[in-house]
C-alpha cells in the first residue's frame, strides 16, 4: 500500500522488517492479523501492547503452519474517534499523567503541545536511574516533537514493536476512503447498513441478547473544520447533528465523490472498512468490541465483504514479588484475585481448624463432667461440693484460654484483612485490572527489550486468555 509507504517515511523510519511487511501486503499471498485501539497518551494501558503482542503471535504460529503464505501484524489507529475524553490519561507506577486536551475533531489530528511536553516533563523526572530510562526518554521526546498525535503513537509503538514487524495504519486518508466511497454511498443514500443488520439483530432479539452498539440510518460521520459530526437522515436530504449543513442527496452524492476523505465511519460501520482495504483474516479484541463485530455479520454478507476470525485478546497480569508473597502466605491462587475482598477474606479466616467456639465446647464438655461427677458422688457424696468448686474453677480458666485463643486468630484475620487489600490494591489500581490503568512503561523501564520479548513469547505459549507472571523487583517495593 502506497499510503502506508507514506506514513512511515513522513516518520522518518527505516526499520527493515516494517518495510518488507508493508511490500508483502501487495502480495496476494499475503494476510493481516489486525488489532486496533484508541490514541491513548503514549500509546495508553498494557493491554494495548498485549493485543499487539497477541497479533504477532499468531503471525508467528501462522508463518510456520502455512509457510506458502505471508502473515503481516496489523495496528489499526483510532485516528478519526473523536472522544477525548478516552485518550488524556495514563498511570505509570500509580503516578497520573493527565494531558487535558479538548475539542471534536479527529484525535489523530491533535498536535502535541506545552501540556503535553508537562506530562512528559514530569514522567522523565520521575524515572530518573531506571535502567532503561534512556530508551523510554528518547520514546517520549520523539512523542511530544511529532507533527500530530497519529504520527506520535505510530512512532512510539514502532520504536517498540518496528523490529517483529508491526504494520501501523491510520486510515484516515483520502486514497483510502475513494476506495470505500460505494460503501459510503450505500450507508448514507439508501441506508443499506441499517436494513442489511435486521436478520442478524433478529437473531439477537430471539436469544435476548442485548446488543452493544444500536444501528442508524446514518453510519456515518463528516469531517469538516477539524470537527467529526455525525450525518442525520431528514425528510428532504441529509443534515449534520448540529444542523450546522444540509445537502439534498445529489449534494451528498457529489460530496462523496468529491471529498470522500471527509466521512468517517463509525464504529459499526469502522470494521466494514478496515476488512475492504485490509487483506485481513483475523480481528484480536475484548469482549465488548468482539460482541459489536458479532453484531456486524449480515452486514457484511449485504456488502459482499469477507468477515475474519474472530480471537479474543489475551490477558496478561503481572503479579509483583509482594504479592506473589501475599499469596502464597494465604494459600491463594492467582486467579482467586478476581473475587471480591470479603469472599477471599472467608475463604482465609471461616474455615480456620484453631477457631475454637465456647457455647459449643462446654456443652460437649460439661456432658462429660456431669457423667463423672455422678460416678464420683456415688463413692462418696461428701465429695460434690469439692467437685462442682473445683469444676467451675476449671471451666472459667478453659473458657480464659479460649478467649485469648480467638483474640489471636481474630488479630491474624485483620493482619488478613490487610494483606488482601494489598493484593486487590495491586491487581486492580484504581478498581480496575492493572492491564487496563498502567501504562507498560513502567514494567519495560526495569527490563528493558525482553519485557515485549516476554509478551510476545507468553501470547504463543498460552492455551487460555489469562495469564499471571512475575515481573522485576521496583525499588519503591518491600
Amino acid at each position: 500500500m502506497y499510503c502506508l509507504k507514506n506514513q512511515t517515511q513522513a516518520l522518518h523510519l527505516d526499520i527493515p522488517q516494517v518495510n518488507e511487511n508493508i511490500e508483502r501486503i501487495k502480495a496476494p499471498t499475503t494476510y493481516t492479523v489486525t488489532c486496533g485501539h484508541q490514541l491513548v497518551l503514549w500509546s495508553g494501558p498494557l493491554f494495548v501492547w498485549t493485543k499487539i503482542a497477541h497479533c504477532i503471535a499468531i503471525c508467528k504460529r501462522l508463518q510456520i503452519q502455512f509457510p506458502q503464505y505471508q502473515f503481516v501484524p496489523v495496528f489499526w489507529l483510532a485516528a478519526e474517534d473523536h472522544d477525548t475524553a478516552e485518550i488524556q490519561t495514563v498511570h505509570v507506577f500509580g503516578k497520573r499523567y493527565h494531558w487535558p486536551v479538548t475539542g471534536n475533531g479527529p484525535v489523530g489530528e491533535l498536535i502535541p503541545n506545552s501540556e503535553l511536553n508537562n506530562c512528559r516533563i514530569n514522567l522523565q523526572n520521575a524515572i530518573q536511574g531506571m535502567p532503561f530510562a534512556d530508551a523510554f526518554n528518547a520514546a517520549l521526546n520523539d512523542f511530544q516533537n511529532s507533527k500530530h498525535l497519529s504520527q506520535a503513537v505510530q512512532g512510539l509503538l514502532y520504536r517498540f514493536f518496528g523490529s517483529e514487524g508491526l504494520v501501523c495504519i491510520d486510515a484516515n486518508r483520502a486514497e483510502l476512503k475513494q476506495l470505500f466511497k460505494n460503501q459510503l454511498k450505500a450507508d448514507i443514500l439508501h441506508q443499506e447498513t441499517i436494513k442489511a443488520s435486521l436478520q442478524t439483530m433478529q437473531l439477537w432479539q430471539s436469544k435476548q441478547w442485548k446488543p452493544v452498539i444500536g444501528f442508524r440510518p446514518c453510519n456515518i460521520f463528516y469531517i469538516f473544520e477539524n470537527t467529526r459530526k455525525r450525518i442525520d437522515k431528514t425528510p428532504t436530504g441529509f443534515e449534520l447533528s448540529d444542523k450546522s449543513k444540509f445537502w439534498t442527496t445529489s449534494e451528498m452524492e457529489l460530496e462523496i465523490d468529491s471529498n470522500p476523505e471527509r466521512f468517517s465511519p463509525n464504529a459499526l460501520l469502522r470494521p466494514l472498512y478496515q476488512q475492504y482495504i485490509l487483506p485481513n483474516i483475523m480481528y484480536v479484541a475484548g469482549p465488548q468490541e468482539l460482541a459489536y463485530w458479532l453484531q456486524l455479520k449480515s452486514v457484511f454478507k449485504h456488502y459482499n465483504i469477507s468477515f475474519p476470525l474472530l480471537s479474543l485478546r489475551y490477558m496478561q497480569i503481572p503479579l509483583s514479588a509482594k504479592t506473589i508473597r501475599y499469596l502464597h502466605k494465604l494459600n491463594l491462587q492467582p486467579i482467586d484475585t478476581f473475587k471480591t475482598e470479603q469472599a477471599l477474606l472467608t475463604a482465609v479466616t471461616c474455615n480456620d481448624p484453631l477457631t475454637l467456639h465456647a457455647v459449643e465446647w462446654n456443652a460437649t464438655f460439661k456432658s462429660r463432667i456431669e457423667d463423672l461427677g455422678q460416678r464420683i458422688y456415688q463413692v462418696d457424696a461428701s465429695l460434690k461440693p469439692a467437685f462442682e468448686a473445683e469444676t467451675h474453677k476449671y471451666l472459667k480458666g478453659i473458657e480464659r484460654l479460649i478467649s485469648k485463643s480467638n483474640a489471636k486468630i481474630k488479630s491474624n484475620a485483620t493482619q488478613f484483612q490487610q494483606q488482601i487489600n494489598n493484593i486487590k490494591n495491586a491487581v486492580f489500581p484504581q478498581h480496575q485490572i492493572i492491564e487496563r490503568t498502567e501504562h507498560p512503561a513502567q514494567w519495560y523501564l526495569l527490563e528493558g527489550p525482553d519485557f515485549i520479548k516476554q509478551l510476545i513469547m507468553r501470547c504463543e505459549q498460552l492455551e487460555g486468555e489469562i495469564v499471571f507472571y512475575a515481573t522485576a523487583r521496583h525499588n519503591t517495593e518491600s
